[in-house]
């Protein structure tokens, strides 16, 4: 990814906001009933290879996450060093990379053959406890405020 901060170390401990899309926002994880996300298959896969990415990888810590019919928000928080920096140069586009070829790869599997994300990915440095509980908030009330979210085709 090419818009990275020059004055920012991705590999040092810090909380980063995440959104990763669908190519051409395709709506393929499931949809939106009565503002929750009821997932499809593919929604499932997406959502177990999240939870792997953050469990996979020594260093992260869990925290609030949504996938929606379209695209995953999510909270990446690098709690240590434990990240094997070899394999990671620079973790965050290293860490969704292996998310997102994961997830392919299995829902390719699962019968999807031309399920594709959208290149790259949209991140956030988060700077303060503040905006993280104001991002918090913003992924755990994503599938009621779908009516109108950007990420929503149908608006």
């Amino acid at each position: 990814k090419l818009n990275r901060r020059n004055d920012w170390d991705y590999n040092k401990p810090g909380w980063y906001f995440v959104t990763v899309c669908s190519w051409r926002m395709n709506m393929c994880f499931g949809e939106i009933v009565e503002d929750n996300f009821l997932p499809n298959k593919y929604g499932r896969i997406v959502n177990d290879q999240w939870l792997w990415m953050i469990d996979h990888f020594d260093g992260l810590g869990k925290d609030e996450y949504v996938v929606m019919p379209n695209h995953v928000h999510g909270l990446i928080n690098i709690v240590g060093t434990g990240l094997d920096l070899s394999l990671l140069d620079t973790n965050i586009s290293k860490l969704i990379g292996a998310f997102k070829t994961t997830s392919s790869i299995k829902i390719h599997q699962s019968g999807f053959k031309d399920f594709r994300w959208h290149r790259s990915f949209y991140d956030r440095i988060v700077r303060n406890q503040s905006e993280l509980e104001r991002i918090r908030k913003y992924i755990k009330d994503n599938p009621k405020n779908w009516n109108k979210d950007k990420n929503n085709p149908n608006l």
